[in-house]
């Protein structure tokens, strides 16, 4: 699209309103055609007063010329087990309050994946570039390799494939998460519980 703020979901520019926003298990995908000043966002959370839970999403192809972000925030925001891949940016913890878990970005180079100030109890995510949330920076993976089933443009699959090594069991397990507790991933298959078994990003590979 050539529009300026091309978004995929959004929250209300309603500044202070209070409540709670749920996103989960939806596909976003960027397509991008302009070489001007475009800003696009897969989710931007634009309140600054609500809480927003916002997991099990894949989100890709936000790239383009100018400032595009996967996922952003400027209120309080849960964002886990979501799987980021080939935008310009990642996350963007533009202001407010980013507790990110469990989450997988590709493809957003060495500075670009995990940018600005991430909220205590951010743990347990991974990157194929160099550039860790700094908040607990020995809780995240950097330079990872993730073997998704397809990254092919037109015939992408983001499920993991049972190789990888990037993703699988590494996630910290969210069953009794204090803020958002969840037990399933986008295909609503079950995630399984204890340590070492949960998977990051938004697929879980469940052998079936």
């Amino acid at each position: 699209n050539n529009d300026y703020n091309d978004i995929g979901i959004i929250t209300l520019y309603n500044t202070g309103a209070s409540g709670k926003i749920y996103i989960s298990n939806n596909i976003i995908q960027g397509v991008y055609s302009s070489t001007g000043t475009d800003t696009l966002k897969g989710i931007d959370d634009a309140n600054t007063g609500s809480t927003i839970y916002v997991w099990n999403n894949i989100v890709y192809g936000i790239n383009g010329f100018w400032n595009n972000r996967a996922i952003t925030n400027k209120s309080t925001m849960y964002a886990y087990n979501n799987t980021v891949y080939g935008n310009d940016q990642g996350f963007s913890a533009a202001s407010g309050t980013l507790v990110a878990k469990d989450n997988i970005v590709a493809g957003s180079g060495n500075t670009s994946a995990y940018v600005g100030t991430f909220a205590s109890g951010t743990t347990n995510n991974a990157t194929d570039g160099t550039d860790a949330p700094n908040t607990n920076p020995g809780t995240n993976y950097t330079s990872k390799t993730f073997s998704f089933v397809s990254t092919t443009a037109g015939s992408e699959d983001f499920h993991l494939q049972s190789s990888d090594v990037g993703a699988i069991n590494l996630g910290a397990d969210l069953t009794n998460d204090a803020n958002n507790p969840f037990t399933t991933d986008i295909d609503n298959q079950t995630r399984p519980t204890g340590t070492n078994t949960w998977d990051i990003g938004a697929d879980e590979n469940v052998v079936t």
